[in-house]
């Protein structure tokens, strides 16, 4: 019997399409389905596949996941969930929970005959900052729910006693399907009312959090939108101005914000709530809460980015189109102007990319000029690559090209090929820099061809180019 179940896995690990998409804890939403939600951040693929992270070997404990991959599953898609295996205090989001009977939702994305459903939790001493193993959960299920008949795409949901728990904790949950090799594992993050020598703490609803995605520049805020059964309540909004590149990096800014909170709002407190009751800021994801009689229901984080523009700007003048090169080395003169202050830098490259020559100064709502000077210089196009970067490192960045060509050996030449094109006649004599020699537009009727944009006909390198030139 164990010997079809392998072959079935083997057989669904090789299908294509949905092979992958099975079904997550809904409610109380799981640590991958919060990843999708946005409220867990940082996760990897359960951004976008909730459904398909944690299938691992069946039979845990005895066997299953490896310790410290219990989220991800060990699996064949273990890839997918390995940011989930992540483990501290104030890593992921929590849900709310009270002992007693509590509902478990799966929502299904594939159908599969149930063997059982498996409810483990983090035992009470466990510890939140270390990766979770065997040893940090209680062995026996607390929760089994037996099988059945395939379940359908949709959801199911199971009663169940949670036992008695003060602060953080994890809840394990394991979906055993009877026709492949694999179990479905979930992890839920939620958080049990702590207890003072039997004296519940204030904070007792949650009602959202911060969840820092991104570092912010300069320049930026972050705000708290608070709301009442009848709506916003901008009275009690906190909010902080980003002043400076290490005050915008996302756990920091996540802090300074629920410290504020902390510091001015009699009815809000941010943080993770401690065994005494009472709600610390913390580095990166913070739980807000409300006393249980405040009549607030929600808060929102509004986060207005640095205005456009504010970076400063540079324009640049007497850039040529072409330069010769004398001894196998030119000098670049030019001019560069900067609205508000810039550092600047600038870099310059060879058709291949390999680095030419390099200049560097800074101005503040100024004009100067500026030399490059490249050595060992070989023809053809070269780009210059110009970076300003802001007081608060903010940056921006243009690039110019120009061509450089070898000293002529074969006479004059009126233009650079393939500049001044059709305007070549009978005569007209162009420098080809990737050659580094001259050639002389063939008379009538052959001239017409000088002016054909053509690779054929580029002068020297074409394959038909002597229809059209002659070399000098």
């Amino acid at each position: 019997m164990r010997l079809s179940k392998v072959m079935l896995a083997i057989a669904a690990i090789t299908a294509s399409g949905g092979a992958f998409a099975h079904g997550y804890i809904e409610k109380p939403e799981s640590r991958n389905y919060l990843c999708q939600l946005g409220q867990n951040t940082d996760c990897g693929q359960a951004q976008y596949e909730p459904q398909s992270i944690g299938e691992g070997p069946d039979g845990f404990p005895a066997a299953g996941p490896r310790n410290g991959e219990l989220a991800s599953g060990s699996g064949g898609t273990n890839w997918m969930g390995v940011k989930l295996n992540e483990q501290t205090v104030d890593r992921w989001a929590k849900r709310k929970m009270q002992a007693g009977p509590n509902q478990f939702t799966w929502n299904f994305k594939a159908a599969h005959p149930i063997a059982d459903f498996k409810y483990y939790i983090t035992k009470e001493n466990w510890n939140p900052n270390q990766p979770i193993t065997r040893d940090s959960l209680e062995l026996t299920p607390f929760c089994v729910i037996p099988g059945g008949p395939a379940s359908t795409t949709g959801s199911t949901t199971h009663s169940c006693d949670v036992p008695e728990r003060n602060g953080y904790h994890v809840i394990y949950g394991a979906w055993d399907v009877s026709d492949t090799a694999a179990t479905f594992y979930n992890m839920i993050d939620v958080e049990f009312e702590e207890n003072n020598e039997g004296v519940p703490s204030p904070w007792s609803n949650i009602i959202g959090g911060i969840t820092p995605t991104i570092d912010l520049l300069p320049g930026s805020s972050v705000k708290t939108r608070v709301f009442d059964a009848n709506g916003e309540r901008p009275d009690l909004s906190t909010g902080i101005q980003i002043n400076s590149i290490a005050q915008g990096e996302k756990s920091l800014w996540a802090h300074a914000l629920a410290s504020k909170i902390n510091q001015q709002q009699d009815n809000l407190r941010a943080g993770r709530k401690g065994t005494n009751g009472e709600v610390t800021a913390t580095y990166g994801n913070n739980t807000l809460y409300t006393k249980a009689d405040s009549g607030l229901v929600r808060v929102e984080i509004e986060v207005t980015p640095a205005e456009e523009g504010s970076v400063g700007s540079f324009s640049v003048t007497g850039l040529q189109e072409s330069y010769t090169l004398i001894d196998n080395a030119v000098t670049i003169d030019f001019e560069l102007a900067a609205q508000g202050k810039l550092a600047l830098e600038g870099k310059v490259f060879d058709a291949d990319n390999n680095a030419k020559g390099h200049f560097s100064g800074t101005l503040e709502n100024a004009a100067q000029g500026f030399s490059v000077a490249l050595n060992d210089a070989g023809t053809g196009k070269h780009t210059m690559v110009i970076t300003g970067t802001n007081d608060q490192g903010q940056s921006v960045q243009e690039s110019f090209e120009f061509s450089l060509r070898a000293e002529s050996g074969g006479g004059d030449y009126e233009f650079v090929y393939p500049e001044g094109q059709g305007n070549y006649k009978a005569g007209t004599v162009v420098l080809q820099s990737k050659t580094d020699k001259t050639y002389e537009c063939k008379p009538f009727p052959y001239s017409g061809w000088c002016n054909i944009a053509a690779h054929h006909y580029e002068p020297g390198v074409g394959s038909n180019w002597q229809d059209a030139w002659t070399e000098k």
